[in-house]
């Protein structure tokens, strides 16, 4: 698929699609990996952060890469929404790069 059809429509509904909400066994499987391999981990075709996000919060130093813009921007409202909740102390860098995401989480 191209990204001109993730710009489209499916960026504003992808997170709440019940195909990928059900799916939590992907998220399992790469925080195992991260945790197995260690970080950096580098996540390509990230959409809108939902493993990102995961592996983030399980203290890894994560890089995600689309090229969806739109599916990026909606990674940045779902990390800009963990500034309300009290984990979101725990984040300590993020930069926004050219179709992608950084996302690091302190160690203490």
């Amino acid at each position: 698929m191209t990204s001109a059809l993730y710009d489209s429509f499916i960026a504003d509904y992808y997170d709440e699609s019940p195909v990928v909400k059900g799916r939590l066994q992907d998220v399992a499987f790469y925080r195992d990996a991260a945790r197995d391999f260690g970080d950096p981990v580098l996540e390509l075709g990230c959409g809108t952060g939902r493993v990102t996000m995961a592996l983030a919060q399980a203290g890894k130093r994560v890089t995600g890469l689309d090229l969806s813009e739109r599916m990026l921007e909606r990674a940045v409202k779902k990390r800009a929404a963990l500034f309300t909740e009290k984990s979101a102390s725990a984040f300590t860098s993020f930069r926004e790069t050219w179709r992608g995401l950084t996302w690091a989480k302190s160690s203490g």
